[in-house]
């Protein structure tokens, strides 16, 4: 992880690239991004239950709904965004939120 001095410690800022098909993340000054998961996502009935990432979108559900956080470039739904900034954070980067800067 290439680093840089972020509150007096040497950290790497967390790259986002937020498309329309995809999301794509990962550290600053890599070569490649470490995430690369779909921008669309299934929901529940409820509406607060998300399934992000391929694996999620390939499993077949009752009552499941794809939603997209975004539209015309946009984001629209923010509580969508959040739980798709999440997943990545834990689950495809394995990092703390709080400890990395991030550029979108």
């Amino acid at each position: 992880m290439s680093g840089s001095v972020y509150g007096g410690d040497e950290v790497g800022a967390v790259c986002f690239d937020i498309g329309s098909h995809t999301v794509r993340a990962g550290f600053a000054g890599e070569d490649a991004p470490k995430a690369n998961i779909p921008t669309h996502m299934l929901t529940g009935d409820d509406n607060t239950k998300y399934h992000i990432g391929t694996n999620a979108l390939s499993f077949p559900r009752e009552k499941a709904e794809v939603v997209m956080p975004l539209k015309d470039g946009m984001i629209e739904n923010w509580e969508q965004c959040e739980a798709m900034l999440d997943y990545i954070y834990t689950k495809c980067l394995s990092v703390d939120s709080a400890e990395h800067p991030a550029m979108m």
